[in-house]
């Protein structure tokens, strides 16, 4: 039987010692993601927007 059962997780680090690095690393990729999803949301807000102000100068 396992006394102590071993998990390996996303927080598992082999290499020990480099917390600081992997957190770092890790709020770095979410920092560019907000920034990708960010030029996105605003690429279809723009859309959204040219697309009303044609709509409304037409009619």
């Amino acid at each position: 039987s396992v006394v102590a059962p071993f998990y390996k997780t996303h927080f598992f680090d082999p290499s020990g010692g480099r917390v600081a690095v992997r957190l770092a690393e890790s709020l770095g990729v979410g920092v560019l993601e907000g920034f990708v999803y960010g030029v996105v949301v605003w690429g279809i807000a723009v859309w959204i927007s040219h697309t009303a102000r044609r709509t409304a100068l037409e009619v």
